[in-house]
């Protein structure tokens, strides 16, 4: 892949969504962006969690981040968005530890 190609890669993956972006990169093995281009990827879409990356690299970071966002949908039918005020992760977690009348979830 040519340096051309790499840069188109990345100009329509900083547009995409997420489950698209898992495709591409899932399909185009020898596309492997660097961390610059996961933390540009997280300051366009979830520039409100940037400052809670912590120890990661920025592409665990974003793995992390959409994983739990899908958690999210998939277990409780929450749409995760910056109003939440909180990460991803944590409020999955949140939830998943809270229970009302013996089931997950129910509140």
């Amino acid at each position: 892949m040519n340096i051309l190609d790499k840069d188109i890669y990345e100009t329509i993956l900083l547009k995409a969504d997420n489950a698209t972006i898992i495709q591409m990169l899932n399909a185009h093995v020898d596309f492997k962006p660097g961390d610059p281009f996961f933390k540009r990827l997280m300051e366009k879409k979830y520039p409100y969690l940037v400052n809670d990356k912590g120890d990661l690299s920025w592409r665990q970071f974003y793995i992390v981040t959409i994983y739990y966002i899908a958690k999210l949908k998939e277990k409780y039918d929450i749409n995760y968005s910056k109003s939440n005020r909180s990460t991803p992760e944590l409020i999955y977690n949140k939830i998943k530890s809270e229970t009302f009348d013996g089931e997950e979830g129910n509140f």
